[in-house]
């Protein structure tokens, strides 16, 4: 279990999961903006521009982490469920990039664009999801260690009222 109390969860894992979720947008607008400014000029994208967005899934700076510090929070199913829409979105970008060259209008494109949106979204919600089961890790984790140091309460007897019969 991903939570299983064999685990160690370090607050840094948060911080790995926010700049994953920056590489994943960044590598996005960088696409779309390409895309854009090419239709713009009216001339497909060069081969030195595109060859970023025609990378492997784990060759990006999201699959840079997945594949490797990321690898920690393997045993979560989000995590698992992470690769099948990153390699998604990777097949996108790269029919984008082919489409592009071969001079369609960014209307033509306009259903494959939208399908990375669906795959982008989908990325942020399991690394979000990621997130939460971190930070529920660490708050179990604090709470494990504050609770030795509690005083242990025992129910108190009864507080008998002083009998006035003598």
């Amino acid at each position: 279990a991903f939570l299983g109390a064999d685990r160690h969860w370090p607050a840094g894992s948060i911080g790995l999961l926010h700049m994953a979720v920056l590489y994943h947008i960044e590598w996005r607008k960088a696409l779309i903006d390409v895309l854009a400014a090419t239709q713009s000029q009216g001339a497909p994208l060069s081969t030195d521009t595109g060859q970023r967005f025609e990378a492997e899934p784990t060759d990006c700076r999201l699959g840079r982490w997945y594949y490797g510090p990321g690898r920690q929070l393997a045993p979560s199913a989000a995590f698992r469920e992470l690769e099948a829409p990153h390699r998604a979105l990777h097949a996108c970008g790269k029919q984008l990039i082919a489409r592009n060259r071969a001079g369609a209008s960014m209307t033509e494109l306009a259903p494959t664009l939208h399908e990375l949106t669906g795959h982008s979204a989908r990325i942020v919600a399991l690394l979000q999801e990621l997130e939460d089961a971190v930070l529920e890790r660490l708050t179990e984790a604090r709470l494990a260690a504050v609770a030795p140091a509690l005083p242990s309460r025992t129910p108190e007897a009864p507080v008998r009222a002083a009998s006035s019969a003598a």
